[in-house]
């Protein structure tokens, strides 16, 4: 592949625990010492371990193109390796506490990450206002109260005489004491990030190498020189990532702190650069609400796929394995409210009418199916796009030159990224269900019913879907052009998949190693599909051109086979994100924190990590890239006693030392499945009973002599 811009693209290179960095923060890393994800990268500090003076390049002996893609995205891999308790989660926690930290700093208004101590504080107001409001009535009330969120509570007052003022109050007051224990430590962790989280964080984006240095609160941009380029640094020389971690004792807000759930708790437009999958809520996340999510996000993709595969004439497979027989909809039963009783009048007046003004009138709109339960999509969804996202939407209003709402219609309607990517879908499934009848089942659905479609007629609908927009007569086959013409989110989605001829089975019933992988693959393409999409929009908003990927033990759940193929089924589907004419992401870094042996074997070396205790290890003695996983299992995961079981490997060793070997310990030598570990336990045994023998016969010339001299004395 032709390398058209001659520089390596985007690198992650690594993170430096500076002088008094707190160990809350650091764990078992050490102060001064370099993790470097590239290891041709040398870093100089100063005498005291307080900043970074340079960064050396030295020769790298890695084609800068060896992942790159077919689109124009260039790739670099990299891993981190080591044995449990060695630092990998220590590393990473480390980012994202660098992440929360520059976020959430007082004078960037570029990104403005809302401090954890601030949310708390919000929740306390409400709080107190509520108890100041109780103590205020004069009335007796019968009060209840209901917990809406972690901390909002809502006081819902009858009109009785009851005596649960004072309970409730009690109540109140006992949650009052607890918010406030959560401000006071809160405040506490924050300040003990602006004095003592000191650290650094190096990366190369085309052959530019940054060094951010966030030091007693504040952040200063260096070159590799250790030359300052700014102390006012902006994000757009930053990076985006993308951070998957399914393990459940993993980023548990009740243990290192609620400051990681503004990561996971955030709809900014995709401005504070990282998301956290899946996201969690004290720790826990809802599997549940994993798989429909991955269902959403797997229609998506197989959209661009079953539309490709039919013009090619060829048959999609899921996971190179799996016939797609139908997709299966249904009305979500607890969706969003039915506008009933919906006129004209009514229609007009709606916050949602501009948007489908053109398509239905007081003639058709009646005859729609599914139309108020759409309306009501519509409704519910504008408020929490102006709601969510009016910083982004609103970051260029004038007031002189048109009305806020005005200014926000002409927004909905001309912005192409994920923001508005649910509102198409919606107005182009109304539109759909007016001028087609080819398809209708979809639209004579009832709630608690399902139909289903087959692959040729999902392809049918999504492109006479497409062929009703005004704004798309293309015959152009993109991926984020395809999402907007998919089934809205008014419903549920299921798959019905085969293997050849055999049972039928749905998505929901694969193994979970299966699961797993369609998960992982499809929620880092949704997020990356996400950030393309910015680069459509109008707004001149902040857009990040280059992409980390951070993928911890994401062979979880998987077989060897699978493991062996995830890093290639990562890049083929990247292919997917955009062609190589497209603007938009330039650049991806994928980081694997890993035990696994066969990830190891498609990356070299060079471009690996290995951790013992909190430190960096050598990587001099064998090269991973295509390497023999024995060799890999005891050099590169410090398997110093071997790669065999511990019981088994006692075993043998109680059997070396036994004297005599029964027969039993031999019925235990002939279960050893490696031949060559056979022989050589074998050929010990056999010296040994030489030995023996030697031994043995020593001892009987010994005593004849002892027995002649004594017959000689006498």
């Amino acid at each position: 592949m032709d390398d058209v811009n001659n520089h390596n693209g985007f690198k992650l290179i690594g993170i430096v625990p500076l002088k008094d960095c707190n160990q809350k923060f650091r764990k078992n890393l050490k102060i001064g010492t370099p993790y470097l994800l590239y290891n041709n990268y040398t870093v100089e500090l100063n005498d005291k371990n307080s900043s970074v003076n340079a960064i050396t390049v030295n020769r790298c002996n890695v084609p800068n193109t060896m992942y790159n893609l077919d689109n124009g995205i260039k790739i670099n891999i990299s891993a981190v390796v080591g044995k449990n308790g060695s630092g990998k989660s220590a590393l990473i926690e480390l980012f994202y506490y660098f992440v929360y930290a520059i976020s959430s700093l007082k004078e960037d208004d570029e990104i403005g990450l809302q401090k954890y101590s601030n949310i708390v504080q919000d929740k306390l107001k409400l709080l107190e206002r509520d108890i100041k409001f109780i103590n205020s009535e004069k009335e007796n009330y019968s009060l209840g109260i209901q917990y809406q969120e972690k901390y909002n509570i809502q006081v819902i007052l009858k009109n009785k005489k009851s005596n649960y003022k004072n309970s409730l109050l009690q109540s109140l007051n006992d949650k009052l004491h607890l918010i406030k224990n959560t401000y006071n430590e809160a405040l506490e962790n924050e300040n003990l990030i602006q004095k003592e989280l000191n650290m650094a964080l190096i990366y190369e984006l085309e052959n530019h190498i940054y060094i951010l240095e966030f030091i007693n609160g504040k952040l200063t941009c260096k070159d590799y020189k250790g030359l300052n380029i700014s102390s006012n640094f902006k994000f757009d020389k930053f990076f985006y990532s993308i951070n998957l971690n399914y393990s459940h004792h993993s980023l548990n807000s009740n243990i290192i702190g609620g400051w990681i759930d503004t990561l996971f708790h955030k709809n900014d437009g995709y401005k504070t650069p990282v998301v956290i999958n899946p996201m969690r809520d004290e720790g826990i996340y809802d599997i549940n609400n994993e798989l429909n999510l991955s269902k959403e996000r797997l229609m998506f993709n197989l959209a661009y796929y079953l539309v490709k595969s039919q013009n090619n004439k060829e048959e999609y497979k899921l996971l190179d394995k799996y016939k797609i027989r139908t997709i299966n909809f249904s009305i979500k039963p607890k969706s969003y409210p039915a506008l009933l009783n919906f006129n004209n009048d009514g229609l007009q007046q709606s916050s949602s009418h501009f948007l489908i003004k053109n398509i239905v009138n007081e003639n058709n709109f009646a005859k729609i199916k599914h139309f108020d339960i759409a309306v009501g999509y519509l409704e519910r969804k504008l408020k929490k796009i102006r709601r969510n996202y009016h910083s982004i939407i609103f970051k260029e209003f004038d007031s002189s030159s048109q009305s806020e709402e005005e200014y926000f219609q002409n927004f909905i309607l001309e912005d192409n990224s994920h923001i508005t990517k649910k509102i198409k879908q919606v107005v182009n499934y109304i539109r759909y269900a007016e001028n087609s009848k080819k398809l209708d089942a979809i639209f004579q659905l009832e709630v608690l019913k399902t139909c289903s479609f087959t692959s040729d007629e999902f392809v049918a609908f999504i492109l006479e879907n497409k062929s009703h927009s005004e704004e798309e007569k293309s015959n152009s086959l993109n991926v984020l052009e395809l999402m907007n013409y998919l089934p809205p989110s008014i419903f549920n989605i299921d798959f019905e998949l085969s293997i050849v001829d055999k049972e039928r089975i749905l998505l929901s019933q694969l193994s979970s190693g299966e699961q797993q992988m369609i998960f992982n693959i499809n929620t880092v393409l949704y997020h990356l599909y996400n950030l393309q999409s910015s680069f459509s929009s109008k707004n001149t908003r902040l857009v990040y051109k280059n992409v980390s990927i951070i993928l911890d033990e994401i062979e979880l759940y998987y077989h060897p086979e699978m493991q062996r193929q995830i890093l290639k089924n990562i890049l083929d589907s990247l292919e997917l994100i955009k062609t190589k004419e497209n603007e938009g992401i330039e650049s991806i870094n994928i980081c694997f924190l890993t035990h696994s042996p066969f990830i190891l074997s498609d990356i070299p070396s060079q471009n690996i990590l290995k951790l013992n205790e909190g430190k960096p290890e050598s990587t001099d003695k064998i090269n991973s890239f295509a390497a023999n996983i024995y060799d890999l299992l005891k050099d590169e995961f410090f398997l110093e006693n071997g790669a065999i079981g511990a019981f088994v490997s006692k075993k043998i060793n109680d059997i070396l030392i036994k004297d005599p070997i029964e027969e039993e310990d031999w019925s235990i030598i002939n279960l050893v499945g490696d031949p060559f570990l056979k022989g050589v336990i074998k050929k010990k045994i056999e010296d040994k009973l030489s030995d023996d023998a030697l031994k043995k016969e020593i001892e009987r010339l010994q005593k004849i002599k002892q027995k002649r001299s004594k017959n000689d004395t006498n």
